[in-house]
């Protein structure tokens, strides 16, 4: 495995970013990219890969909503966030089968509802769970949706209330 940890000026500089990601997809086997942050407002993008460890050398696969969602609640303290979570439906479905069946907007109230019915179940389930205790610490929005409509409002809106 090779691991490479870069900041600096070469982030900052799109030439010299450029080759370097270049070079790096050229490296053959495991890689880590690791970006010590640099500059917090200059306008970069920050990906987190939802990869821990069991203190034994073995990798996890976390959850990566959990990832999205504790990185939302973290951004909330300094930050006006909103967390959407995307994929190929097109938001919080009454019926798995149906795309177009979107609940518009859920609240936890309606959440437990669901759940107890088995309309909401399986992968949705972490999606919303993230979803409420986001709102709770202060994301000011948070949307399930399609990927393809990230920038449109569609989706499944949650709601505190």
């Amino acid at each position: 495995m090779t691991i490479i940890k870069v900041g600096g000026k070469i982030i900052e500089e799109e030439n010299t970013l450029f080759k370097l990601l270049n070079d790096f997809s050229k490296i053959e086997g495991a890689k880590v990219f690791v970006h010590g942050g640099g500059r917090l407002a200059t306008g970069f993008i920050l990906f987190l890969s939802p990869l821990t460890h069991d203190r034994k050398g073995t990798l996890l696969n976390t959850n990566a909503d959990t990832i999205a969602g504790e990185t939302a609640k973290t951004s909330a303290k300094s930050f006006d966030v909103t967390l959407v979570f995307c994929f190929e439906k097109n938001g919080v479905l009454y019926d798995e089968q149906d795309d177009n069946s979107v609940i518009p907007q859920i609240n936890r109230d309606m959440f437990e509802e669901y759940k107890n019915q088995g309309i909401i179940q399986g992968g949705m389930l972490p999606k919303l769970k993230n979803s409420f205790h986001a709102m709770e610490a202060g994301v000011r929005q948070v949307i399930i949706t399609n990927a393809s409509e990230i920038n449109s409002g569609k989706g499944t809106i949650i709601s505190n209330g």
